[in-house]
């Protein structure tokens, strides 16, 4: 695998690994008691919001790299133009593969970025499954 790739993979199991973990020993420590499950389960949506606005500049120079990317891909789209086919110069391969090595980079961040958000939307679906539960429980006086 190519660095960027492993990189990508690794930022995304370990996203998904602590959201996973924090979860379940927030399940395990309070599963008797509903309430405290939705705290702990809020309290992990609020530390994703914080790394989510801690990334939100990166993010956005990502998303300005995809779109140089996609730009140059547009102009260069022409069948001779491929930089396989078409004779390049070592300078013009070197900076195409740089460009590439920043779009995978950028990719790979937007990738994690929507991991991220991914994990915040299931745990706020828990907290209200939890927020639910609590409130039939206390409805039928329980």
């Amino acid at each position: 695998m190519t660095p960027q790739l492993d990189h990508l993979c690794t930022s995304i199991r370990s996203v998904l690994s602590q959201v996973q973990a924090r979860a379940q020993s927030a399940s395990v420590r309070s599963a008797s008691n509903a309430e405290t499950l939705e705290l702990a389960l809020r309290a992990e949506i609020a530390d994703l919001d914080d790394r989510i606005a801690a990334n939100r500049v990166a993010l956005k120079a990502a998303h300005a790299q995809v779109t140089e990317w996609i730009c140059a891909e547009h102009a260069d789209s022409e069948p001779e133009a491929s930089p396989f086919v078409a004779p390049r110069s070592d300078r013009a391969l070197t900076d195409r593969a740089k460009a590439a090595d920043r779009y995978a980079d950028a990719m790979a961040l937007i990738a994690t970025a929507a991991v991220e958000r991914a994990a915040k939307a299931a745990l706020e679906a828990a907290a209200i499954h939890c927020h639910c539960f609590q409130s039939r429980h206390i409805a039928a006086g329980k």
